[in-house]
């Protein structure tokens, strides 16, 4: 599996080595989050999903619990919108009154 990233979109490209892309997935960036969830019983390995609204995309599951759970934290990072970032605001400046004519 590789991630690529766009402004916009996340694309999850499924495929072999050496045989290139076989599917892939495109999902909106700004929509998507990486979820982790445990598996069906005790024993069973954690599911590391890709969620946009109704699309749900597992990934990572040639990886350990813990290599999924370190994937997902990374991924919610640059999933993050910018939006979520504190933009720096400028103070207002009140108004100068100037005379008219100056």
């Amino acid at each position: 599996e590789v991630i690529r990233f766009t402004e916009g979109c996340v694309r999850i490209e499924f495929g072999m080595v050496g045989r290139g892309v076989q599917s892939s997935v495109t999902l909106s960036r700004s929509w998507t989050r990486a979820v982790l969830e445990p598996g069906a019983n005790a024993n069973a390995p954690t599911r590391l999903l890709l969620r946009s609204g109704a699309q749900c995309v597992e990934i990572a599951t040639c990886l350990t619990d813990e290599e999924r759970e370190k994937l997902q934290r990374r991924l919610q990072e640059l999933l993050s919108p910018a939006w979520r970032e504190s933009p720096v605001v400028p103070a207002v400046v009140p108004e100068q009154s100037l005379p008219f004519g100056e």
